[in-house]
């Protein structure tokens, strides 16, 4: 089943992350919610080793790519399946927020204080509380 995720700080303007349909493989940004859109729709997937669970990846529909934070405090982007050895293309659902499985610290992030216009980009950054460019709802895909 795939999903939108919009970020709480998105909803007044009804964007999502999305793959920037400009750069395909660039890093992730929110943008306005469009039916059919496919580069706004994400399938969570729990990813597990042997029996073990290592988290979850979020699988972009139009790309086939995952979501993976490179590093703290940094945008996050796409990778191939086959290259997600590293750890920083896990994620935990913790509530409203999405974190990085490696480090808790870390969640998925709308960049800045606002406003947050479409074509803003998403990064890891520490916890601020709950704030709404930090939380975010998973809506189901209606197909």
């Amino acid at each position: 089943m795939y999903y939108r995720i919009q970020p709480r700080c998105g909803i007044e303007n009804n964007t999502v992350l999305s793959v920037n349909n400009n750069d395909l493989t660039g890093n992730l940004i929110i943008n306005t919610f469009k039916e059919g859109d496919d580069s706004q729709l994400w399938q969570p997937i729990v990813y597990d080793l042997k029996g073990n669970y290592i988290g979850i990846v979020l699988l972009n529909k139009k790309t086939g790519l995952v979501a993976i934070a490179p590093e703290n405090f940094a945008p996050v982007r796409q990778c191939k399946v086959s290259e997600m050895a590293d750890q920083r293309v896990t994620w935990n659902l913790a509530g409203t927020a999405i974190q990085l499985r490696n480090n808790t610290d870390m969640n998925l992030n709308v960049k800045g204080n606002g406003p947050y216009p479409p074509g803003t980009e998403v990064y890891v950054w520490d916890w601020s509380k709950g704030d709404p460019n930090e939380t975010w709802n998973l809506l189901a895909a209606d197909f």
